[in-house]
């Protein structure tokens, strides 16, 4: 066991996960940096189409920051909540009056 301890043996598949997880986490935001870098904004389609994994990654942090703020169980950190709002990521895309605001404009063009 001494052994297997010296040269870094990983017992449990927890930690390897784990570590793989937030190598894949810090991947995937340095991305979104980039694509906010390119676009001015967070807000990638959850298809897009020159990275699939960004899109289909930035639409699963706005499910677990909701799982983490209804007190559910999430892998979202304090840490990464701070490092997504440091890049002033939309948590919700979702507007209660954006229907009311498209209308509002629909009349004016009319006019």
């Amino acid at each position: 066991e001494a052994m297997l301890n010296s040269i870094g043996f990983v017992w449990s598949g927890t930690h390897l996960v784990d570590t793989v997880y937030e190598n894949n986490w810090t991947e995937r935001y340095n991305e979104l940096v980039q694509y906010k870098n390119e676009h001015g904004n967070c807000n990638v389609p959850q298809r897009f189409k020159d990275n699939l994994e960004l899109g289909s990654w930035v639409n699963d942090q706005r499910k677990q920051y909701k799982r983490l703020k209804i007190g559910k169980k999430s892998p979202m950190t304090p840490q990464r909540e701070a490092m997504l709002n440091s890049i002033r990521f939309t948590w919700s895309l979702q507007h209660p009056d954006a229907w009311t605001q498209r209308y509002n404009e629909l009349v004016q063009y009319k006019n």
